[in-house]
């Protein structure tokens, strides 16, 4: 397992939220390798899953930086909760202030 580390500054960050998208694998690319004219995907290849990702947010919410995308919600409660307590952030839910 390779693991990417990339150093992360929070100076300018307050807040910490999770994002939730429901994604799903693309397999566009079979079909560009091995053009068979009327052959469609199988549909047991379809489908989707959750995505957690842990952002950190500015006061008002107009700037996000992603730090860790989770794919279970046990494990994103425990990583949110890690990272508030240790870096001194609050959790808020998602909504931009443009104005």
């Amino acid at each position: 397992m390779k693991l990417f580390h990339r150093k992360i500054t929070i100076e300018n960050f307050n807040n910490i939220t999770t994002l939730i998208y429901n994604k799903k694998p693309e397999y566009a690319y079979f079909i560009g390798i091995y053009p068979i004219p009327g052959r469609k995907i199988d549909q047991s290849m379809q489908y989707s899953y959750k995505s957690f990702e842990i952002h950190l947010l500015n006061k008002k919410h107009t700037i996000k930086k992603k730090i860790i995308e989770l794919y279970n919600d046990e494990y994103n409660k425990e990583a949110v909760k890690f990272i508030a307590e240790n870096l001194n952030l609050k959790f808020e839910k998602y909504s931009p202030d443009f104005n």
